[in-house]
């Protein structure tokens, strides 16, 4: 489970939680609007990939900017779904709406590593390792 948390534009606070899905084998998240603790959206699946596995799912972001990054198979070929590839999706209201899933530009296309995460410098640059 990766954790991002913020406070919203009116002061209240936010949590963005992102897990790996064993059963649909996909990244998702799930963003606590504040107030009672049990008020989570419903779990939004990140990856809109459908042909290999997705997981190593990690959120960051600065504020209410929220950010996901994990590894993605799609494309690829079973059984060992490899080259892996980062994708990305963003949220700017602390993830109770999602972008569409983007692949990330990654130099060494080949060596990816494992677990990917992020953060947002202070003048805004996404970095991504």
């Amino acid at each position: 489970v990766s954790l991002h948390a913020f406070h919203r534009a009116d002061g209240s606070p936010g949590v963005v939680a992102a897990w790996n899905d064993l059963k649909l084998q996909r990244p998702v998240s799930a963003s606590w609007k504040g107030g009672v603790f049990t008020s989570w959206t419903a779990p939004y699946t990140l990856s809109s990939g459908s042909d290999g596995p997705s997981g190593d799912v990690s959120v960051f972001g600065r504020g209410e900017a929220t950010y996901a990054v994990w590894e993605d198979a799609r494309g690829t070929n079973p059984p060992a779904y490899l080259p892996q590839r980062l994708y990305m999706a963003a949220s700017e209201d602390g993830g109770l709406a999602w972008s569409v899933d983007s692949a990330l530009v990654v130099i060494d296309s080949d060596n990816i590593g494992s677990d990917p995460g992020g953060n947002v410098d202070a003048s805004g640059a996404l970095l991504v390792a």
